[in-house]
């Protein structure tokens, strides 16, 4: 997590908030076995806060899918929360319209 909020500071992000991904099971883990995975939600520039009625709990519970595939509930909500700005999604597997995909797997 800390390298993650490094490197969002270092490409111009601002880390604003998170979103814990409940995956319903339990899976790997060295310290913990990980249940969990974390949405991090960072902007740039100055875009204004999702109205209150778009703010989304801070757990989602969705299945887990293909290995290291997000659930399409994560793309809904951030369309729900900022549905006229621009998106990108960092070390993307998949496509979605609407959205930037950056990463080695990215279509």
């Amino acid at each position: 997590l800390a390298e993650a909020i490094r490197v969002i500071g270092a490409w111009g992000f601002e880390y604003r908030t998170h979103i814990i991904w409940d995956k319903g099971r339990i899976g790997m883990g060295y310290w913990a076995r990980q249940q969990h995975e974390l949405l991090l939600i960072a902007t740039q520039g100055q875009p204004p806060a999702p109205p209150p009625e778009t703010r989304p709990a801070s757990i989602v519970r969705a299945p887990r899918g293909e290995h290291s595939a997000k659930p399409a509930e994560f793309y809904e909500l951030i369309e729900r929360m900022f549905p006229d700005l621009p998106k990108i999604e960092l070390f993307a597997r998949t496509s979605r319209p609407g959205w930037a995909a950056w990463g080695n797997q990215a279509p």
